[in-house]
């Protein structure tokens, strides 16, 4: 259970997909928008993941590892998170950008596969690397729009600043790192 719980807090704080693996860029928001509909968006893609986790884990075990198919691994995982995202769709309206969540499900799916993590252990990451993605944007979503309220120089507005705010924030959740021993 201990190993789960670190498990869980470290791809939240630590190996966050956003600040440390770069996936889901692209769904920061440009305009300002409410922290509510971020954080909605956020915990669609936690959903998601969470019902990715033992999809990923059967497909890695019956059918990339039974036929030896390492090769197409990235490709095979994709269609089965298309899949599974033209499926739940249906259900979750709160999807936002396909590309992005795409993007952030595949490079989690084959992070937890290159980890070799057991069921538990994929959904306990799954769970982490979901909340530590809805909290960084909520986070970021929030900065952005005390951002717009203060001074800023011409030559720091728009994508300099969001960069140093997520670089400062990476250097925040980095911290954690010596706390977690994984």
């Amino acid at each position: 259970m201990k190993e789960l719980l670190l498990v869980c807090l470290g791809a939240m704080l630590v190996d966050n997909l956003l600040l440390a693996h770069y996936l889901g860029l692209d769904s920061l928001p440009d305009e300002p928008v409410s922290l509510r509909k971020v954080a909605r968006s956020g915990l669609s893609v936690t959903l998601l993941m969470l019902v990715a986790a033992p999809l990923v884990y059967l497909v890695e075990a019956f059918i990339i590892a039974r036929f030896d198919l390492w090769f197409a691994r990235p490709i095979i995982i994709l269609l089965v998170i298309a899949a599974l995202i033209r499926i739940m769709g249906r259900w979750i309206r709160q999807l936002g950008n396909c590309a992005v969540t795409y993007s952030a499900l595949l490079g989690w799916a084959l992070l937890t596969l290159a980890e070799g993590y057991s069921l538990g252990e994929s959904l306990a990451y799954a769970l982490g690397s979901g909340l530590g993605l809805t909290v960084v944007l909520v986070v970021l979503a929030g900065l952005l729009a005390e951002l717009r309220l203060s001074n800023i120089p011409e030559s720091f507005r728009g994508l300099p600043i969001l960069f140093v705010v997520i670089g400062i924030l990476a250097l925040c959740f980095g911290g954690f790192c010596g706390m977690l021993r994984l």
